[in-house]
């Protein structure tokens, strides 16, 4: 993973000569995740927990894989990360499906705590709207995540 990493960081996004692995495709999500999860300026280790299960479901990891994952897009995150950067490279390698469940991902995550600040609000409807998905998913995305977090609390 360390070396995957180095490897994206060096990517240029457009460059036809490099090809991606699958590792640089979950580090960008990752990232966004993670940018999501701090969004409200608080990560806390109920939305760190939650970030695993999503991981690991999203992408078949086991929980050293995630760990590595989580670490390596926490190095990567930092206040002025470059959304367009991450979300470009998704919309080349994932169709719309793909950016949608990551999108219902992203509001599972932002609404764990129960309450969505406006920041993880903004957040999230800017990334939707970097990964092509219209006002309509970003509502029915939420509207999943609510239900889904009902079901799990109930």
């Amino acid at each position: 993973m360390a070396d995957t990493y180095k490897k994206f960081m060096e990517l240029e996004l457009f460059n036809e000569e490099e090809e991606l692995t699958d590792d640089s495709v979950q580090l960008a999500a990752s990232i966004l995740m993670f940018e999501v999860g701090r969004a409200d300026g608080d990560l806390d280790s109920v939305e760190v927990a939650e970030m695993v299960d999503i991981l690991k479901n999203q992408f078949g990891l086991n929980s050293e894989e995630v760990t590595r994952l989580i670490h390596s897009a926490r190095e990567t995150s930092h206040d002025d990360v470059n959304l367009e950067k991450y979300t470009s490279l998704l919309c080349e390698h994932w169709g719309q499906k793909e950016r949608a469940r990551l999108l219902n991902d992203f509001w599972v995550l932002a609404l764990t705590d129960m309450e969505i600040d406006h920041h993880e609000r903004d957040l999230i409807q800017r990334i939707a709207e970097l990964l092509k998905l219209d006002k309509d998913e970003i509502d029915r995305a939420r509207i999943h995540a609510e239900h889904v977090l009902e079901l799990s609390t109930s």
